[in-house]
């Protein structure tokens, strides 16, 4: 490994020592060992695997153990789901139930996390049930066309996107998965190889490994040689693959360690831009991230549309999800005038007419009358942006369990204790650098 800056060292300070190994090992041998009893004494002909980067020797320190229950494909959806969860409890103490494609158990021992999840026994070329169905097949294959000097450079991949707040698949992230780091150095080789590849110029990006079937407009896409019609980087953002191309060139000149540790900002400096802030907050339902975080940013979407369909000029938003959901927003103005000018059709079209009834009975300030062309009302609006976007929100759909908080949003003016506020020092610290 090259020499310049210190692979050697990196990758040391993030791999487990023998002693995690060691813990590791035997905390997969007991769990794997309780979950087969069990399944004896249930009469049940399941396997069970341990899948994901620590069976292939990629996982980073302190890192997750998934251990899947592969059942034949005569047990129903329903079938497999309550003997997972089941023994899932019984296995793991204090487990709870997350959600991908159906529920599954996760839990501590030790302190490491354990995800203990049910799928379908398939072979390649079968049709799959589940999407967790290819995770023991992920395995296999990666097994089969990796080495030890890959890796050490997949582990080093890990690490960078890590860092730079760009490593991870789930929801809230939209970044790269483990099992795309290892997909990208197996086929290009080594990290640098990597980064010049999306230090490139194309527009699309494609990585294949043979066969590409895959049907999709991504931005970035990493054929699944597993099954050829799937993209395995369909979560990339294209956000982040733009900031991993701009990332990736700087390095490859710079060659910094930097780009091996988090950098955060530091000494934020909360400037007079003239403009103004607002925080809409809501309580932060019971939910799990791949359920609650889309209906997020829907809201975000529409406050933000909303904002600027009202005249009050957003420039950005930031969410920041604590004990509440909060939504930074900022706006050139929280005032527009008190009045606003309603156009009918022109003079010269037949509905004119239907015009001047629509507005005979309703509350104006001004009119009908006409300017140019054009048949004319002004009617009353609300000036602050508070008052606006509380009626504006509530005529939205943010999501069904969104909707359900709407009587309890609450609008918030940070004001001159914005500098405190960690939503505000997020949303002004953002850098290509950091996430």
């Amino acid at each position: 490994m090259s020499s310049f800056p210190d692979y050697d060292s990196i990758y040391r300070k993030n791999v487990p020592d023998s002693a995690e190994k060691d813990k590791v090992k035997k905390i997969v041998e007991r769990t794997k060992t309780s979950i087969i009893k069990i399944l004896q004494e249930k009469r049940i002909s399941a396997e069970v695997e341990l899948v994901g980067s620590t069976s292939k020797g990629t996982n980073l320190k302190g890192g997750d153990i998934d251990i899947f229950i592969v059942f034949p494909q005569s047990f129903t959806r329903d079938e497999i789901v309550k003997h997972g969860l089941e023994i899932g409890h019984r296995v793991l103490p204090d487990a709870k139930e997350k959600y991908a494609e159906h529920p599954y158990v996760f839990g501590y021992l030790e302190g490491h996390k354990i995800d203990i999840v049910p799928c379908y026994r398939i072979k390649l070329g079968d049709r799959v049930k589940s999407a967790v169905d290819r995770s023991p097949l992920h395995t296999r294959w990666v097994i089969e066309n990796i080495d030890d000097a890959m890796r050490k450079w997949v582990i080093l991949l890990k690490v960078m996107l890590k860092s730079l707040g760009l490593y991870g698949s789930e929801i809230y992230r939209s970044g790269f998965s483990g099992y795309v780091c290892e997909l990208l150095v197996i086929r290009f080789g080594n990290l640098e190889n990597v980064l010049e590849f999306f230090a490139s110029s194309n527009r699309n990006l494609t990585v294949s490994f043979g066969n590409n079937n895959v049907k999709d407009e991504s931005p970035l896409i990493v054929v699944d040689p597993v099954d050829p019609s799937r993209n395995a980087a369909a979560a990339v953002s294209m956000e982040n693959l733009s900031r991993f191309r701009v990332l990736s060139r700087e390095y490859l000149i710079e060659k910094s360690e930097r780009y091996f540790s988090r950098q955060e900002t530091e000494n934020v400096r909360i400037h007079e831009r003239g403009t103004v802030y607002r925080i809409i907050s809501l309580p932060k339902p019971d939910l799990m991230d791949d359920i609650l975080i889309p209906q997020v940013q829907k809201m975000r979407k529409v406050i933000f549309s909303m904002s600027e369909a009202g005249g009050f000029h957003p420039i950005d938003t930031e969410i920041l999800v604590t004990d509440r959901i909060n939504i930074l927003i900022e706006l050139e103005t929280c005032l527009r005038p008190g009045v606003i000018r309603h156009y009918g059709p022109p003079a010269y079209s037949t509905q004119t007419h239907n015009f001047l009834e629509m507005w005979k009975n309703r509350e104006k300030l001004r009119g009908p009358f006409i300017i140019g062309d054009r048949i004319a009302v002004e009617i009353k609006q609300e000036r602050d942006f508070e008052s606006y976007i509380i009626s504006a929100i509530k005529e939205k759909d943010i999501g069904a369990h969104l909707n359900r908080l709407k009587e309890e949003i609450r609008i918030t003016n940070p004001g001159k204790s914005a500098s405190k506020l960690k939503i505000v020092r997020k949303y002004l610290g953002r850098t290509v650098f950091n996430d």
